[in-house]
């Protein structure tokens, strides 16, 4: 950013106005007295921008800026966001003790973020909220009472002529404040930074009480635009009523988020009659408080059909994706010492000797995860072959690549004793985006895959087979087809275009798919004996059965 004249808490001292010199060195800050002064600073054309407080990970939203933002929404955005680390100190000038101190001043968002400390070590002393962390420090300065602390930066206090008397005194030690810069209108985009991840936040003004209002316009963000909830707060309005400020996951300018926003305003305009707004306050990237600990995905098969759909999932997503396959890409010890996780989406049968192969590149803490429809031709060899310092994990997508995405899917999660973190954010990731999420052990996913896999596949393919020895193509079918055979053929043209190694692989490398082939042969004979005998309760009983079972 060039020179700027930019209005900033203060006074000097401040943790907003540490924030914006080690954020934006070359600004001309402009201390104000209160948020609102800044935001108005803004508002009137007095400064060119304002860099406040947005919120905080232990007591979440400013809502005297959330408050500043509303009042102002027709000409002032958020327009970028920055992380700084809080520490909290107590200070005091130099007559005064931690016992002598009965009155404690601060922000009332420091008051809050070390309440925990306060009400041990100060529980008889008074809390005074004024207008910011230096302004309290300066107070206690003047009144040099040796009654009197300060909660502020070490920075502010030392500056102040205080003593520190406690350090760190937070609630928790990774204490983090998201300051925003804001523009005018007019001006929203100069800041705009590449990349992201973003976020929108809007402010939803009921006008008055609605039944079921709040539950359509979230209805019309999640369910109808698939557009992420990142947060959302109320607010008292000045009727009685409440403004709820919403942070959407996105950016402005997307087609997503546009067409989200465009029907959020119809809702408005043709439920409400106007009586309800939406008003953007601001479009900005938004760097999580915890950053994850997985931003690089390795996938070997990653030119596969299966590969290319996880490169475009985790892409989407914002990862940094590496691709290596037989036909081409990265080498192995590339795509290991350049990523975070590493996904196998490789053949079954060739699991093993790539499993040996990476193990002599994967780095500790690295995410080893295979998605193998057969956990015991490859969780084993991962758990013996790879380093000990290193997460291993399965899953199991159960779905092809002709799926758009995620939602509704099932994939079922094979933990190991060796999932960390990155298995952890892995799961959540998966979860985030829509899918049904299952836990199971390699003996029960092997049994089951078993049945909807191995045996479902034979019994597809032993009926296409049939059929096909009757007639010369499909076609000839279609117009005797029911609803029910019609939507029996593409599940069999799906499994019989399946390749060569996984129809293979399914029969082969299962250990429980014999004794499940066994099963349904001895089933079926017995039912078509039974209607050789003319026995027909023998089949009506087993239908009436299994229609309870399918319910």
């Amino acid at each position: 950013m060039t020179q700027n004249k930019i209005a900033f808490l203060g006074p000097e001292g401040t943790f907003c106005s540490k924030a914006l010199k080690d954020n934006l060195p070359s600004a001309a800050g402009t201390a104000c007295a209160t948020i609102g002064d800044a935001v108005e600073a803004l508002a009137s054309g007095k400064v060119e921008a304002a860099f406040v407080p947005f919120e905080n990970v232990l007591q979440g939203p400013v809502v005297e800026t959330l408050d500043h933002l509303l009042a102002n929404k027709d000409s002032v955005r958020i327009t970028a966001s920055y992380l700084a680390g809080i520490t909290h100190c107590l200070g005091a000038d130099n007559s005064a003790t931690l016992d002598s101190i009965d009155t404690i001043y601060s922000h009332p968002q420091a008051l809050r973020q070390c309440s925990e400390y306060l009400r041990g070590a100060h529980k008889q002393a008074g809390l005074t909220a004024v207008s910011s962390t230096a302004a309290a420090a300066e107070l206690v300065a003047d009144s040099a009472d040796g009654h009197s602390a300060a909660i502020a930066p070490r920075e502010a206090l030392e500056a102040a002529g205080l003593v520190v008397l406690a350090e760190d005194i937070g609630d928790r030690t990774d204490n983090k404040t998201r300051f925003v810069l804001l523009r005018r209108r007019e001006e929203s985009r100069l800041d705009a930074p590449a990349g992201g991840p973003w976020a929108t936040t809007i402010a939803i003004e009921p006008g008055r009480d609605r039944r079921g209002l709040l539950y359509d316009l979230l209805g019309t963000i999640s369910k109808d635009h698939d557009v992420n909830l990142l947060s959302i707060h109320s607010r008292p309005d000045t009727r009685g009523g409440f403004v709820f400020f919403i942070d959407l996951e996105g950016q402005v300018g997307t087609h997503s988020l546009d067409s989200c926003l465009e029907a959020l305003d119809r809702y408005c305009a043709t439920e409400t009659g106007r009586i309800a707004g939406v008003a953007v306050l601001g479009s900005y990237n938004r760097e999580p408080f915890y950053v994850r600990s997985i931003s690089s995905i390795g996938i070997i098969g990653g030119m596969g059909l299966m590969g290319q759909w996880f490169k475009r999932l985790f892409e989407d997503a914002g990862f940094e994706v590496r691709l290596n396959d037989v036909s081409g890409g990265e080498s192995l010890e590339k795509v290991c010492a350049n990523c975070d996780v590493i996904l196998l989406s490789v053949p079954m049968a060739s699991a093993p000797t790539v499993i040996s192969d990476i193990s002599k590149f994967v780095r500790p803490g690295q995410l080893v995860v295979e998605n193998c429809s057969i956990k015991n031709s490859s969780l084993p060899h991962m758990l013996k072959h790879l380093p000990q310092n290193c997460e291993v994990l399965g899953i199991h997508t159960m779905f092809g690549p002709h799926v758009e995405d995620l939602r509704g899917q099932n994939v079922v999660i094979t933990s190991t004793d060796r999932c960390g973190q990155k298995a952890e954010e892995l799961e959540s990731f998966f979860y985030k985006y829509g899918a049904n999420i299952l836990h199971a052990d390699v003996s029960e996913h092997d049994k089951v895959s078993a049945y909807i896999q191995s045996l479902y596949h034979l019994v597809l393919i032993g009926l296409a087979e049939v059929m096909r020895s009757e007639f010369d193509s499909a076609s000839q079918l279609e117009k005797f087809l029911t609803p029910n055979a019609r939507a029996l053929l593409e599940p069999m043209r799906r499994v019989v275009g399946q390749s060569d190694e996984l129809l293979r692989d399914l029969q082969t490398l299962n250990d429980l798919a014999p004794v499940t082939r066994q099963r349904f042969l001895d089933t079926f004979s017995e039912l078509v004996n039974s209607l050789r005998d003319e026995e027909i309760d023998r089949l009506l009983s087993s239908a009436r059965l299994s229609e309870e079972f399918l319910k």
